[in-house]
């Protein structure tokens, strides 16, 4: 006989089919209950998810990946606008000496963040019709599997995403070489910047398409409503503020550059509320985020998960329990609560600080009299180690979806908390100095 097991988990109901299975095993090997009622392809589809969870989410592994390619992406855009925003905030304000390490490498190492970010979304683009971790692709598509499952504003919204990404990160790396002749700069920097700003504004209106943002789909209440107004923004600002560079080089003065640097600092500063919102969707598992609103709707239901096998295939599936059929879900229970995503958040502005403040320590050796490399050697070094340790503890939580309540594992996790909260209160307290102490001899 055939073996229809693709076609039952595109229509969603493979969990249920090995559900009775089993239960029809166990009935025929002596067992005191078998399965329930008939085999028929009416009744397999009455018990199906009608989100067809099965179908987006295989495998086990699959949704494991997606977890964490969504908390990943999320993450990076995050971190990324907070140094983009920094940036912009210091050209825009231009502190008298501030050196051009300070003015530079944020938006370079924020660029790369947002290039990593869309990467990512670009690999779970390609990847939604895969079944399992180990086959999945990282630059190839599998077009015939992507296109018979998205649509085509997924498609040209992350690629827009990606290719602007990429070009805006060349503009950002061209800065941090020596001064080029005004005509290659035109080019390798302003029409870079020109470009990527398009992609951003190209990406952030396919999702509002692809959203019904607008159009009687998502509403005002919903995070991704939210999230691709402030990215079809950002990208609107990002795109005005990149503009005069390309179009009229010649036009100096005051009132042009805070033109400029105003458009890129209200822009960056939408890109951050847009990146807490990616994190709280994430938290509250919808791993689509805005360009792939498919695998969002799986989990919107309100059930709880399951999981199902089939020892003959070793296939191991998610099955999703619905309200009617599901345990009661206690609404106060971390996982479905803000709190989570809220420290996550400050995870990010910790990092953020951190590396702000190791660049600010650098500005202070420069303006130092008695400048010693050795002291600048450790605050450095002390800095990095900040970041290494909050990028542990990132790593830590894409992969532990939640602690037990169990001692010492809960008492691990408020200590964590409550320490990293405090050092992201004491690395903003010397940001705050800095910033306003800058450049005089006592900071």
């Amino acid at each position: 006989m055939p073996d229809l097991t693709d076609r039952l988990i595109q229509a969603g109901i493979y969990a249920e089919y090995s559900v009775y299975r089993n239960r029809y095993q166990q009935w025929r090997k002596g067992s005191a209950q078998g399965a329930w009622g008939e085999l028929t392809a009416t009744a397999l589809q009455a018990q199906s998810d009608p989100n067809q969870f099965e179908y987006w989410y295989p495998t086990a592994s699959i949704f494991k990946w997606r977890y964490t390619m969504a908390y990943w992406m999320s993450i990076s855009y995050l971190v990324g606008s907070f140094l983009f925003t920094f940036n912009a905030g210091l050209q825009y304000f231009q502190p008298p000496g501030m050196g051009t390490i300070t003015t530079v490498v944020p938006n370079f190492i924020g660029s790369c963040l947002f290039t990593l970010g869309t990467y990512i979304g670009y690999v779970k683009l390609i990847n939604i019709a895969t079944h399992e971790e180990d086959d999945v692709h990282y630059f190839i598509p599998d077009c015939a599997g992507m296109l018979q499952r998205v649509e085509v504003s997924s498609v040209i919204g992350t690629v827009a995403y990606f290719v602007g990404a990429a070009f805006f990160n060349v503009g950002t790396l061209m800065e941090l070489l020596p001064p080029l002749p005004e005509t290659i700069k035109l080019f390798v920097i302003e029409l870079t910047n020109v470009i990527g700003s398009i992609g951003f504004v190209l990406g952030g209106v396919c999702e509002l398409i692809h959203n019904d943002v607008f159009m009687g789909g998502t509403t005002w209440r919903q995070p991704v409503w939210w999230a691709s107004i402030c990215n079809f923004t950002g990208g609107c600002n990002f795109l005005l503020g990149s503009l005069p560079g390309f179009t009229a080089p010649e036009w100096d003065g005051w009132g042009i550059v805070s033109f400029v640097y105003f458009n890129f600092f209200a822009g960056s500063s939408c890109f951050i509320v847009s990146s807490c919102l990616l994190i709280v969707m994430w938290r509250s598992n919808d791993f689509g985020l805005t360009l792939l609103s498919q695998l969002n709707f799986a989990l919107r239901s309100g059930g709880v998960l399951g999981v199902s096998s089939s020892p003959q295939r070793d296939h191991v599936g998610l099955r999703m329990l619905l309200p009617e059929e599901a345990p009661s879900v206690d609404a106060s229970h971390p996982k479905y609560s803000l709190r989570g995503a809220f420290f996550i958040m400050i995870y990010c502005w910790f990092a953020f600080v951190s590396l702000a403040n190791t660049l600010f320590r650098e500005q202070q050796f420069m303006h130092a009299e008695n400048a010693r490399w050795l002291e600048l050697i450790l605050d450095v070094a002390m800095q990095v180690f900040l970041v290494v340790i909050i990028i542990l503890v990132l790593v830590i939580h894409s992969v532990v979806a939640e602690v037990p309540e169990e001692q010492p594992y809960f008492c691990a996790l408020v200590s964590s908390r409550v320490v990293l909260f405090v050092g992201a209160a004491v690395q903003t307290v010397w940001f705050v100095r800095f910033m306003l102490a800058y450049p005089s001899s006592d900071i």
